[in-house]
């Protein structure tokens, strides 16, 4: 919340209104917000968590997502598809919209997929962040190969509604898994695992 409320003081704008203005509709991101309008809720998908060993649905989430919130949070709470999110991912490999203009500079692309982490902050950190990942400025960025094939510099994010998003520079691979399994830990579950595995070897 607190990041939400040093953009407003800056910009003069609420969080949405600037994303919007700024990133998503220069992107083309027709899809993305802080909550879903009534014309497209039948297209939300519910989240579903392990329950006594079935999946049950993850309540009440979805019902808040039908309504603006009153103040969006600068860490959470955006509302995507697979093709917005593909089209943000390859901004951040060049910061510029669809037809050239930029809107980011090659220098604060760099800066933002670089680890900013010391080795004792991502040890400090290793339960959220993963064994070998660092924190850049708002993205989680390899320091040392995975064991999947994630090769240092990659970046990206594992959302806990069940998303994996990275970005690795050295193959120029972009991959992006959306599921509806809520993880039941910050470790992603083997699924997404599996997924970073086989997309890296595609692209070795």
């Amino acid at each position: 919340m607190c990041r939400a409320a040093l953009v407003a003081r800056a910009t003069g704008q609420k969080l949405d209104a600037m994303l919007q203005e700024r990133i998503f509709a220069p992107l083309g991101m027709s899809d993305t917000g802080f909550f879903v309008p009534p014309g497209k809720q039948n297209r939300l998908v519910p989240g579903y968590v392990n329950s006594n060993g079935r999946h049950a649905p993850f309540e009440p989430w979805n019902g808040l997502y039908a309504q603006r919130p009153n103040f969006p949070a600068g860490d959470s709470g955006l509302v995507s598809t697979a093709d917005d999110y593909a089209v943000f991912a390859r901004f951040t490999l060049s910061g510029t919209a669809p037809g050239g203009r930029r809107l980011l500079k090659p220098e604060t692309l760099k800066v933002m997929a670089t680890n900013r982490l010391t080795v004792e902050q991502m040890k400090d950190g290793e339960p959220i962040l993963g064994p070998g990942r660092g924190w850049g400025l708002g993205l989680g960025v390899r320091v040392t190969e995975s064991p999947e094939g994630l090769r240092p510099g990659a970046y990206g994010w594992d959302g806990g509604f069940g998303t994996s998003w990275f970005n690795n520079p050295a193959t120029g691979l972009l991959a992006i898994l959306l599921t509806e399994r809520v993880f039941d830990s910050p470790d992603p579950p083997p699924v997404h695992k599996g997924f970073w595995r086989d997309a890296c070897a595609a692209v070795a």
